[in-house]
C-alpha cells in the first residue's frame, strides 16, 4: 500500500456538502417550530420526552442534509454526508452558542457523534438509490 496516497477530492463537490448542511439546519428549525407549537397546545411534556424528542430532530436534520448532499453529489456517500451531518452540527451548536443556550455534556457529545454518523449513513443512502 502506497504510504504517500493522498486523499481524493476529485469526485468531491463541497458546494452538495454546504447545501446539504444548510438544508439539515433548516429541517431542524422547521420541526423544532412544529415541536414547539405541539408543546403549546399540549403543556406536559415530561424532560425525558422533551429530551428523546429533541434527539430525534437533531438526527433528522442530519440524515436530511446527508441525503441531500449525497444526492447532489452522487457519489462518495459517505464522506459528503459525514461532511454534511457535521455543518449542520456545527451551525446547531452555534446557534446554541450565541442564544447562550449550549449545554456541553456527554449527551451532547453522543448526539453530535450520533448526527454526524447520520449524515453519513444517508449519504451512502442516497449514492446508492
Amino acid at each position: 500500500m502506497n504510504k504517500n496516497k493522498k486523499f481524493d477530492t476529485a469526485n468531491l463537490n463541497f458546494k452538495s456538502v454546504i447545501i446539504g448542511g444548510v438544508t439539515g439546519y433548516v429541517v431542524m428549525i422547521i420541526l423544532s417550530f412544529l415541536f414547539s407549537v405541539i408543546l403549546l397546545a399540549v403543556n406536559s411534556v415530561s424532560n425525558g420526552t422533551y429530551t428523546v424528542i429533541s434527539t430525534v430532530i437533531f438526527l433528522l436534520g442530519s440524515f436530511v442534509g446527508g441525503f441531500v448532499a449525497g444526492k447532489i453529489n452522487g457519489q462518495k456517500g459517505i464522506i459528503v454526508g459525514l461532511l454534511s451531518g457535521g455543518i449542520t452540527v456545527l451551525m446547531t451548536m452555534l446557534t446554541a452558542v450565541i442564544l447562550n443556550n449550549f449545554e456541553g455534556n456527554s449527551l451532547s457529545l453522543v448526539k453530535i457523534l450520533i448526527s454526524v454518523l447520520s449524515g453519513g449513513i444517508a449519504g451512502i443512502l442516497a449514492v446508492n438509490k
